[in-house]
């Protein structure tokens, strides 16, 4: 990876106030600045879920992601997350084979979710960690939100 990827890993899940989506936070790897990406409801559980290393009795739409992966002998390598047009977010997951190297856009929160079933890193482009400079987990909970820690949380894949 080069100087504009920052590694990051999930801090903790925010709920905010009615009508505002959850949001993932993402710990930079160097400092302890995060930088939140809103997420669905859905998504936020299943990283959640994902994180504390729950297993449900039928298997969750990113859980068969990952099984596919492994039935076809994919790799996955590593998530990128950058942003394009003004604010918006985007990710790419990276995966190869026996033939070559791939990687396919997703949402951040589908990327998030992935990466940590997978084990895989996730980076985070420098321009969107620096464009929340200062952020912190208690700053995000004096904006009204409720902080979810999960500073223990394992990624479920190969422990």
């Amino acid at each position: 990876m080069n100087t504009s990827w920052i590694p990051v890993t999930p801090a903790g899940v925010a709920a905010g106030p009615a009508h505002t989506d959850p949001v993932i936070l993402l710990r930079g790897a160097s400092d302890q600045r995060v930088v939140g990406l809103p997420l669905g409801a859905a998504e936020a559980g299943s990283i959640v879920l994902a994180l504390e290393g729950a297993v449900s009795n039928e298997p969750q739409t990113h859980d068969l992601f990952v099984t596919l992966f492994d039935l076809h002998g994919l790799e996955p390598r590593h998530v990128m997350i950058y942003s394009a047009h003004g604010r918006e977010r985007r990710a790419r997951l990276s995966y190869s084979d026996r033939h070559g190297n791939y990687s396919l856009r997703l949402r951040p929160s589908d990327a998030v979710a992935l990466a940590v079933r997978m084990g895989v890193p996730i980076y985070l482009h420098v321009a969107l960690y620096r464009s929340q400079h200062g952020a912190t987990p208690e700053r995000v909970e004096g904006d009204g939100y409720a902080y979810l820690p999960l500073d223990r949380a394992q990624t479920t894949r190969g422990n």
